[in-house]
Formats: C-alpha cells, sequence, structure tokens
C-alpha cells in the first residue's frame, strides 16, 4: 500500500473499488489538515464473526480515496480478533495511523461488553485538528474527492458544527430530565413538536447518522460530545440536541461517502431517496462488494 511519489494516495495494491476512477487531486488547501476517526469492532474471534472484511474495506478505502496530506487517522478497536488487529497494525506501521483500545465495561446485568461512547471519548481526546471526521467501520469512502467537497461545505456553512446525512426522528417521551440537566442544556431553546395522524404529539429530533460525519472542534468542546453518561446508545440525536441547543447548526452533506453498508450487520436503506435511486445505488453498491470480496481480500492476505 505504498504512496504516489507526488503525495498523492495511489490505488492500493489489494485493487479496492477498481471500477472507480481516482478524482485529479487540487493542490490548494481549504482547511488544515482533519483527524479521521475509526471506530473498529469484532463480536469474537472467529471468521464469520470478526468483521475482517468491514474494517478493512473502510481503512482502505480512506487511504486509497483521501490525499494523505490532508488528514491524520485514528483507529479505535473495541474487542478486535487476533485477525483484525493485525490488520490495523499494518495501517498504523504503515500509515502512521494512532490507535486507541476499548475497554470492556460491565453492562446492567453485569456481563463483559464493550460500549461504543467510552472509546469515542478517548478518540476524540487524541485529536487536535479544527475538524474531526468520524467513520464508523461499516461506512466507506468511494469518491476520491470526498474531502475536498467536504472542506468547500465547512467554507460555504461557517456557523454549521456538523455536516452528515440528516434524519429526523419523532419521540413520544423524550427523557426530558436527563435532557435538562445536560451540560449543553439551554431553556431558551424551543423544541419543534409534530401532530401525528392518530392525534399524539411528538418532539422531533434532528440530527445526523452516526455512521459518518464532520464535526468541529469547537462544538465538541462547547457541548461535550458525546456526552460522558451515554455508554453505547443514544449518541446521535443527543448530540444533534446538543448543538441546536448550543446554536450550531447541522448540514446535509455525504458526498462520496457510502454509510452503514453491512453485509454481514445488516443492509441500511438510505433515507431520503427516491425508490429508483436507491436501486441504482443499491446495485453499484453490490458490485462494489463483490469486487472488495472476489479481488481486493484476497490479494491483500497473499502479500
Amino acid at each position: 500500500m505504498a504512496a504516489a511519489a507526488n503525495g498523492a494516495s495511489a490505488a492500493p495494491e489489494s485493487g479496492l473499488l477498481t471500477s472507480l476512477r481516482p478524482a485529479p487531486r487540487r493542490a490548494d488547501f481549504l482547511l488544515a489538515p482533519v483527524d479521521i476517526c475509526v471506530i473498529t469492532f469484532s463480536s469474537d474471534d472467529t471468521p464469520e464473526n470478526d468483521h475482517y472484511e468491514l474494517i478493512f474495506r473502510c481503512l482502505e478505502s480512506i487511504v486509497a480515496h483521501t490525499d494523505p496530506r490532508k488528514y491524520r487517522l485514528h483507529i479505535g478497536c473495541n474487542n478486535l480478533s487476533s485477525r483484525a488487529m493485525c490488520l490495523v497494525k499494518e495501517f498504523c506501521d504503515e500509515r502512521g495511523a494512532t490507535t486507541r483500545i476499548g475497554r470492556p465495561r460491565p453492562d446492567a446485568a453485569g456481563r463483559p461488553v464493550f460500549p461504543k461512547y467510552p472509546l469515542m471519548r478517548s478518540l476524540y481526546r487524541s485529536t487536535r485538528a479544527p475538524w474531526v471526521v468520524w467513520f464508523d467501520d461499516d461506512t466507506y469512502a468511494i469518491e476520491s474527492d470526498w474531502l475536498e467537497a467536504l472542506e468547500e461545505a465547512i467554507n460555504r456553512h461557517p456557523n454549521a458544527g456538523q455536516f452528515g446525512k440528516k434524519a429526523a426522528t419523532p419521540m413520544a417521551n423524550p427523557p426530558l430530565g436527563w435532557i435538562e440537566t445536560a451540560g449543553w442544556y439551554n431553556p431558551a431553546v424551543a423544541q419543534e413538536h409534530i401532530e401525528l395522524a392518530d392525534g399524539t404529539v411528538r418532539v422531533v429530533l434532528d440530527y445526523v447518522v452516526g455512521g459518518f460525519y464532520a464535526i468541529s472542534r469547537k462544538a465538541i468542546g462547547r457541548c461535550s460530545i458525546p456526552d460522558e453518561r451515554l455508554f453505547h446508545n443514544g449518541g446521535d440525536w443527543t448530540t444533534g440536541l446538543a448543538l441546536k441547543h448550543q446554536g450550531f447548526g447541522i448540514v446535509q452533506h455525504a458526498y462520496g461517502i457510502a454509510i452503514n453498508r453491512a453485509p454481514r450487520r445488516g443492509i441500511h436503506q438510505d433515507r431520503w431517496s427516491p425508490p429508483e435511486e436507491a436501486a441504482r445505488r443499491q446495485e453499484r453498491r453490490i458490485e462494489e462488494d463483490r469486487l472488495l470480496f472476489e479481488t481486493a481480500l484476497p490479494a491483500h492476505k497473499k502479500r
């Protein structure tokens, strides 16, 4: 996985996503280099559940489609199998990535689990750039100018705190006690409500899907993201609420990124897409997965 001599990231030897032609690199730098954080997870140490293919696809796509001068890579490891851990170590050795290791925590029944948000907080503490870009390991880059497009979006929206795929959830009984005791809570902020067809009223929560987003360091600090009280769930909508209470906008932007595409964790359908567009995108991704599993992984394992 050697980098090109001109400083741009060459297509990996493994041939990942070879059906996509890399876009020309631009020499201008609209932002300082970003910190890219990737959280990785294995269910157990068996080949069926170590999610090696997902982790490989995510990390290799970032390397293949991102100018190496424009980012620093940080990898969080939650209960990784030995095979997946060797893969992460390779990216650390060859790409200068840093790692953070998740530690087991007891759940309500006392069983050891590896929650997302303690490791996320550890990853955030390792970053220093004005903007942090987050990838779950079932998300991956598919266009070689995704970061340049993100830079341009950030410059067009100077008051925004987060960019990603927006979503909205009508919630019947939001945890008001939890919200009102948060450090970011602002009682002057009005919450939007919606009345459903059956006459029930819901609170509308706007947020960015957690599989991929860019968030400013200023927003992370002012809103204490992710909230120290979070364990494994609730981070998406609580982040959106915190940003709203602290006056940060969230902007729809996920160009060049395939979000929450997990062959074995369940395929997540894209939101807000016409059926015909979603079908075309699905066909494209099936072909990408075929290329990955039939070409990239065997080539990678032989090295």
